[in-house]
């Protein structure tokens, strides 16, 4: 989002972007590969080998599906209305992460650090809520906060953005008594200090932005092979 000559972007990312742009019924490496190669037609075997070492399948397996998102009800209706099985599919959730990096996650971080380069105000937000899913903030603010599934996270979700909108800032008034927590710039006064809110569903953290990590470098350093 930008306003203006006083720029201000507000970032945000779920964590699983890359559900909506994965076949469901991906099962191999081999798979994932052609389906990726409708995205990148110029990659050629050295570059899916990096790909395949950059997401190894063990990352996808065992303690991973220990995520509550894998008990929500969003889990249940992939099994029972998509025949998929959630927890049994590990290429799947491979796939659908570097689907996600690709085309959401590793762009806020680039966005987010470009904008800090020419010393903009930069938030970004990782939502970790709802459905995980794409879009997932969207039912926070497109309802009363007593008609969502989470009252009190949606009140903090809107005093964020209300408070944003009003004054390019999303910590400079408050707009409701909901907990919540001081959303930094990405920046500060460090410029390798990428910083973002990680929202849960009653819970908030600052942390150090995950998308910045040597998956996302290596998509943007062959950006001639994945940019077409």
């Amino acid at each position: 989002m930008a306003l203006g000559h006083r720029s201000v972007v507000v970032d945000h990312a779920d964590r699983r972007k890359g559900v909506a742009f994965t076949n469901f019924s991906t099962s191999t490496w081999n798979e994932t590969v052609e389906n990726l190669k409708a995205l990148w037609p110029e990659a050629g075997a050295t570059f899916f080998a990096r790909v395949e070492q950059l997401y190894p399948l063990s990352d996808f397996s065992g303690t991973y599906f220990d995520n509550e998102f894998f008990s929500s009800q969003t889990a249940d209706l992939f099994e029972s209305s998509l025949n998929f099985s959630v927890k049994s599919n590990s290429e799947y959730w491979r796939a659908q992460q570097i689907y996600g990096d690709y085309v959401i996650n590793c762009p806020t971080y680039y966005q987010a650090s470009a904008f800090s380069e020419h010393n903009l105000p930069v938030y970004k937000l990782i939502f970790n809520a709802g459905t995980e899913l794409h879009g997932a903030p969207q039912s926070f603010f497109q309802s009363a906060p007593t008609e969502t599934p989470e009252p009190d996270l949606a009140r903090a979700m809107l005093g964020y953005w209300t408070s944003f909108t009003t004054t390019l800032d999303p910590n400079a008034l408050a707009y409701s008594n909901a907990s919540t927590s001081v959303w930094p710039r990405y920046t500060g006064g460090n410029q390798t200090d990428f910083r973002v809110l990680e929202v849960y569903r009653d819970s908030f953290k600052v942390r150090s932005d995950p998308d910045a990590n040597a998956r996302c470098e290596f998509l943007y350093g062959r950006s001639r092979i994945v940019l077409n």
